[in-house]
């Protein structure tokens, strides 16, 4: 009698821990993931090694951050970038300033704000450019030190993994 209690138990407990796994699978893979910064490309938003989670699911918005394919791009398997403009916009910078045009609207952002600090002037010049359809321009928060749309160019969307929340 005791033999089958505990074999139904067994039974039981493998079934829980089967679909617990599955459960964490099927969230992990289709709706949230987390990912671990790499480099110092968004200080000081984020730091190397800190851990982010990011919803695979939704579209983004400007200045969201995204978790991106890198491979084609840097040579790396994700990178992690603030979109800055998308499809159909302009973006340029004069003197540093960031410039977005965006159905006819010019805005600038100089020294934006993120949570955790400023983020400074763009010391490598963007000449005036629109994003092309099906792309988003993307810039790193450590606008000194980061390789992002500036070198690799717009990027395109469905390259987009998640986006950090």
């Amino acid at each position: 009698m005791e033999n089958k209690k505990t074999k139904k138990t067994g039974t039981i407990l493998i079934v829980v821990l089967a679909s617990l796994l599955f459960l964490f699978v099927g969230i992990r893979t289709y709706f949230i993931d987390w990912y671990t910064v790499s480099g110092g490309s968004m200080l000081p938003t984020y730091t190397e090694g800190q851990i982010v989670f990011a919803h695979k699911v939704g579209n983004a918005d400007r200045f969201d951050v995204v978790i991106i394919e890198g491979e084609t791009l840097v040579g790396q398997d994700l990178i992690i970038k603030r979109i800055v403009a998308f499809e159909g916009e302009e973006v340029w910078t004069e003197k540093g300033v960031l410039f977005v045009c965006s159905n006819g609207v010019t805005t600038s952002y100089a020294n934006e704000e993120y949570g955790k600090g400023q983020v400074g002037l763009v010391p490598k010049e963007i000449k005036r450019q629109t994003v092309p359809q099906g792309h988003v321009f993307v810039l790193g928060d450590n606008r000194q030190d980061s390789i992002d749309s500036r070198t690799f160019g717009a990027v395109p969307v469905d390259m987009i993994e998640a986006i950090v929340f």
